[in-house]
């Protein structure tokens, strides 16, 4: 049993990346694909709409399935950097919320001991 290294998936990855775009070639309009209209179908059921269709018929389907895919990873990127700057804001929310808390403790440290001295004291 082989165990990948993360350099070695994200080398798979690229091998895999490259493939991809090496078996669309010439001038494929994804938008003439008719698979994509049901994002939702079966793999059973899209394997049967695909059988009949030529080769340059596949480039164009696999590349509007590639444009999708690639769509909603833009997507969910967006989304997780969102995430990201939204959990700093916070963070720094409540950084800012304990630094407060802090100072009035002080405060209140500080207006207590000037209570309890007298006027006319070094302390006061």
């Amino acid at each position: 049993m082989a165990i990948l290294s993360p350099p070695g998936f994200a080398q798979e990855q690229e091998e895999e990346s490259i493939l991809i775009e090496s078996t669309i070639t010439g001038d494929v309009d994804p938008s003439q694909a008719v698979t994509v209209e049901d994002l939702k179908i079966p793999v059973d059921q899209l394997e049967l709409l695909v059988k009949p269709l030529s080769l340059e018929e596949l480039q164009t389907e696999a590349a509007a399935w590639f444009l999708l895919l690639k769509d909603k990873a833009v997507e969910i990127s967006t989304t997780e950097i969102a995430i990201k700057r939204e959990n700093q804001i916070i963070k720094e929310g409540e950084e800012a919320d304990e630094a407060v808390n802090k100072a009035r403790e002080e405060l209140a440290k500080a207006e207590s001991a000037l209570n309890e001295t007298t006027s006319g004291t070094p302390e006061y």
